[in-house]
């Protein structure tokens, strides 16, 4: 007498049918996280791209918000000049490396560049190159882009004494052009 298993089949053919479905057990797994994985970065993409605003930013309200920026570090307020940044971690983290040496004038010069996207730009945004001295008469130069996330405006390299630079990929620093 043969005895049947799964899906009525003699009961050596079912042993072989439950192997088979083992096997591609993993391999539909994999396929499963591949396309959650594909689909998640696509959402991220798309998400991410909701917040960055299609109005490129003017150079008057780049200036003011530069402006905004200079008048919180020179009082000291931080955590104003903190929240203008893009990534607030990344300002707290280069306070600690320069809060010490505040400077308490104005920059001696600002100089602007309109940067568009491009290769190594995926936000386009006014990029100042800011220099003067630091509460020790150190000279620095640091350079800060300003760009327009959703509705509002916020900074990369922030903290304006620091001397940091952007990693502009294929950008030719110049004095900027008025944008129309």
């Amino acid at each position: 007498m043969t005895t049947h298993g799964f899906l009525g089949l003699p009961h050596e053919a079912s042993s072989r049918a439950s192997s088979s479905r083992t096997t591609r057990r993993p391999l539909l797994v994999l396929a499963f996280v591949l396309a959650l994985v594909s689909f998640g970065t696509g959402a991220w993409l798309l998400v991410g791209n909701l917040f960055v605003s299609a109005d490129p930013v003017r150079e008057a309200e780049a200036r003011a918000f530069l402006d905004r920026a200079v008048e919180a570090g020179i009082s000291r307020d931080f955590d104003a000049l903190c929240r203008l940044n893009g990534a607030q971690t990344n300002c707290e983290w280069t306070l600690e490396q320069v809060r010490d040496v505040v400077p308490s004038e104005r920059p001696g010069s600002i100089k602007a560049q309109y940067i568009p996207t491009g290769p190594g730009v995926d936000v386009p945004g006014w990029m100042f190159t800011v220099t003067g001295r630091d509460g020790r008469g150190t000279s620095y130069e640091t350079e800060i882009m300003v760009f327009r996330e959703g509705s509002h405006l916020k900074a990369i390299n922030i903290v304006w004494w620091s001397g940091a630079r952007l990693v502009l990929n294929d950008v030719e620093r110049q004095t900027a052009q008025p944008v129309n």
